[in-house]
């Protein structure tokens, strides 16, 4: 064996210890981004979700049960009996007030999680 042989049997001995320690770490890398990526994804997708389950109509009628039968301020019957025939007219539905700001939420929400499914399955892969 010559000289060559072992300078390149040493350096790969060397080197073998730092390439383990950075798989090592590295898998640990792919658990903390998983994670952070999957804080970011919650915060979007509950706001997101939230406003997509009220802009479905979910909440209208339970809306305008509370509108139409809680008690008034005013003790004026003659003021009540004219603000009931407006009530009818003129309630907006809950799902037509919330508009369309939530779907940038819901597609941010949905490529973070996708990312942070993909740090998963390379952290179970590494392992």
């Amino acid at each position: 064996m010559t000289k060559r042989f072992y300078k390149i049997l040493t350096i790969v001995l060397s080197i073998l210890p730092l390439i383990s320690y950075f798989f090592s770490t590295f898998n640990h890398f792919f658990s903390y981004l998983s994670n952070s990526y999957f804080y970011m994804a919650a915060f979007c997708l509950i706001i997101g979700l939230f406003a997509h389950i009220i802009k479905v109509g979910t909440f209208d009628l339970f809306a305008f049960s509370l509108r139409k039968y809680l008690p008034k301020k005013r003790n004026d019957y003659a003021a009540e009996k004219l603000q009931d025939q407006s009530d009818d007219q003129d309630i907006q539905q809950l799902s037509k007030s919330v508009g369309s700001w939530y779907i940038p939420l819901l597609k941010i929400g949905t490529y973070f999680l996708i990312l942070s499914l993909l740090c998963l399955g390379l952290y179970f892969f590494t392992k």
